[in-house]
């Protein structure tokens, strides 16, 4: 291979490649980026992929004709290409190279690397079930997403939760995340008809994929799911994430009932999330705890610890059949997590059935997300 191109160019697309690339890993085909670049009749186009074998990227751009003066390809050490890259002192790049070495020249630097044959790296496949995709935007997509990611458990002992559910439906695209202490739920509605599935998609790998899903207006991602993964399509972009295996619980049975003659709490997200932080500096008990009393046209937080202080700060709020003395107690680090997700200029409906049942958190106005958290022992109160 015997290509030039921008370096600029050639960076991003390793930098984002290279989020599949692992830690660690007893594979050294796996340690590297696999970089093509293809001559055809109508297009040039140059590629870059990588694998940890769970999550897959591939990044593709067109190139000008004039850049290939031999198409092939060439699997690079991304430990030992990315930080050239970030150095880089030309323009351009070039690269010239065969199965195991490549000579990578930019102004006056000179630079050899021992490759890898590229027969050796993985195949990425394409999906084919082409009839089955949905699209999206991409903004409303990540924003969605990123709504519930909050959610996802960190502990291994269930597999299953630390992914996000995709559930596909004839006209919407449902997601939802918990952790046993916690839950959310959003929705998308869809324009297409795809076929309904329920897929449990890695939180890690999901992460990946909203950070490098290419954000021009009007931009689309386009979503296909096979029994074993999900592929993730935009604008040069590929991703397959390898799905989760399991079951994921039946999180519509634990969503509490709304009621009318409920406890009900409406608060600007924003002032509620500053007083958490306010609170967070002395919540240093187990679980960073805060006590919520609801009273007449307030919620008054307050946080201690033993031997270095106290806070006590009213929240004005919308109080809907007000009880004398309800008060719990609730994790400060999860009710902020709540209130990171939502609009600081939208008002949050917090409904409590009682001290002991889960908190029923949505949106004003916004039918589209849902969220539960669990409250503390009372008897800690």
């Amino acid at each position: 291979m015997n290509i030039t191109v921008p370096t600029a160019l050639l960076r991003d697309m390793c930098r984002d490649a290279a989020r599949a690339v692992p830690g660690k890993t007893a594979l050294p085909i796996l340690e590297h980026l696999l970089i093509s670049a293809h001559a055809g009749t109508e297009e040039c186009t140059l590629s870059v992929s990588a694998s940890d074998q769970e999550l897959a990227i591939r990044r593709t751009a067109d190139i000008d004709p004039k850049s290939i003066s031999d198409p092939g390809e060439i699997c690079v050490p991304a430990d030992m290409l990315l930080p050239f890259l970030d150095v880089c002192p030309g323009a351009d790049i070039a690269l010239r190279g065969d199965d195991n070495e490549v000579f990578v020249v930019s102004g006056q630097s000179n630079y050899r690397i021992m490759c890898l044959p590229p027969a050796d790296f993985p195949a990425i496949d394409e999906p084919t079930n082409e009839g089955s995709s949905l699209h999206v935007g991409t903004e409303e997509f990540i924003g969605t997403v990123q709504s519930v990611l909050y959610a996802v458990a960190t502990e291994a002992a269930r597999p299953m939760l630390q992914g996000v559910l995709f559930e596909v439906h004839p006209d919407q695209l449902q997601f939802a995340a918990t952790d046993t202490h916690r839950l959310a739920s959003a929705s998308l509605n869809l324009s297409c008809t795809p076929t309904p599935g329920n897929f449990i998609v890695p939180s890690g790998s999901l992460k990946h994929v909203l950070a490098i899903l290419p954000r021009a207006d009007g931009a689309a991602v386009r979503i296909d799911a096979t029994e074993s993964s999900m592929h993730f399509r935009s604008n040069g972009l590929s991703v397959r994430v390898r799905l989760l295996a399991g079951q994921y619980p039946p999180w519509r049975k634990i969503l509490p009932v709304s009621d009318p003659t409920h406890l009900t709490v409406y608060v600007d997200a924003g002032v509620l999330e500053q007083s958490l932080k306010r609170a967070a500096i002395l919540a240093k008990s187990a679980g960073k705890r805060i006590d919520m009393a609801v009273g007449a046209g307030k919620c008054t937080i307050k946080a201690e610890t033993s031997g270095k202080g106290s806070m006590v700060e009213d929240v004005e709020a919308e109080v809907i059949n007000a009880q004398e003395g309800f008060a719990l107690g609730v994790s400060c680090g999860y009710m902020l997590d709540t209130c990171s997700v939502v609009d600081p200029s939208r008002r949050l409906r917090l409904e409590f059935e009682s001290n002991i049942r889960p908190i029923l958190i949505k949106i004003e106005d916004f039918d589209g997300f849902v969220g539960i958290l669990m409250p503390l022992q009372p008897d800690l109160l």
